[in-house]
């Protein structure tokens, strides 16, 4: 049985919520999280939200989203992130973010999301989970108005850790069962400098994301890594719009880099209404982003 560390937070905000305290923060948290410990009770709410009409836009153009008057599906994300990195840099999380790995997501959307609404983001930590490679951390979001919830998600990010690994396995909806006969193909490009187009919209200035050397230097990896929840929202832009009719579930699951530049592939088919969707990379073999979006029965 676990023992919650005895902290009980709430962040509240009513304008947009300064990064600088988080990436200031950031290099000097530890993991002094002990077995036998759960995370804090944290929450964080931001209040008083409206979209940006030429921030929404500049999110499609950077995605490769078309102009239409609704707010893509991904872009609600944006403010869960902003509060959930606030939390994870919070003095009482035992954790450090530097190396974190977004590992999967899951979106809820039950109807069109109306861009004259004033909204509140929401978001929390549920139970985390160990496994082989260390501690997942689970967080949930929500966008609400005063008249109901049209949109929340799960997120996923991975602390690779020898010390707080177990022995818990992938959930069962995150088992994806291999997309044969694809009848949906298409492929993008991801320029060089995606990321810091991508990190200028969104907040995450993530240096894996940045530049090659800092890439190299703060993960390993040889190139640049695009964010995974940009190549999210540039897959979904070669779906049809009847694929995204709410009320749908999306779930996505990040399984390896895309680097920049690059190139990226989509194959994937629809069957009984869900449709699967694999994503490749450059010549790797291995999907290194899984999607499948179901029909919601909210009666």
């Amino acid at each position: 049985m676990t023992s919650p560390i005895k902290t009980n937070a709430n962040l509240f905000f009513d304008e947009t919520p300064s990064l600088w305290p988080a990436y200031l923060r950031a290099p000097f948290k530890k993991n002094t999280l002990r077995n036998g410990q759960d995370l804090p009770q944290l929450t964080g709410i931001w209040r008083n939200i409206t979209f940006d009409p030429a921030h929404v836009n500049r999110y499609r153009a950077c995605c490769g989203l078309p102009e239409e008057p609704a707010i893509p599906w991904t872009y609600p994300y944006l403010f869960i992130a902003r509060l959930q990195l606030r939390m994870l840099t919070h003095p009482a999380f035992p954790l450090t973010p530097l190396g974190a790995l977004h590992c999967r997501n899951t979106i809820v959307c039950r109807e069109t999301l109306d861009p004259q609404q004033t909204w509140t983001a929401e978001t929390g930590f549920l139970p985390s989970r160990r496994v082989k490679q260390g501690l997942e951390i689970r967080m949930d979001g929500r966008l609400r108005n005063d008249q109901a919830t049209p949109w929340c998600c799960e997120s996923a990010y991975l602390v690779r850790s020898r010390r707080l690994a177990g022995d818990e396995e992938t959930p069962p909806e995150f088992r994806f069962e291999p997309v044969d006969r694809a009848d949906i193909e298409f492929a993008w490009s991801v320029p060089a400098g995606t990321g810091r187009a991508y990190a200028r919209i969104s907040g995450d200035w993530n240096p894996i994301h940045l530049s090659d050397l800092s890439a190299r230097i703060f993960s390993g990896f040889p190139r640049g890594v695009i964010h995974g929840m940009w190549s999210l929202a540039r897959c979904l832009a070669g779906l049809l719009a009847s694929v995204l009719r709410p009320p749908f579930r999306l779930d996505a699951a990040f399984k390896g880099p895309v680097f920049m530049p690059g190139s990226c592939r989509a194959a994937g088919k629809t069957d009984g209404g869900v449709t699967r969707l694999d994503v490749f990379c450059d010549d790797n073999p291995r999907p290194v982003l899984q999607i499948r979006i179901s029909p919601v029965d909210d009666r």
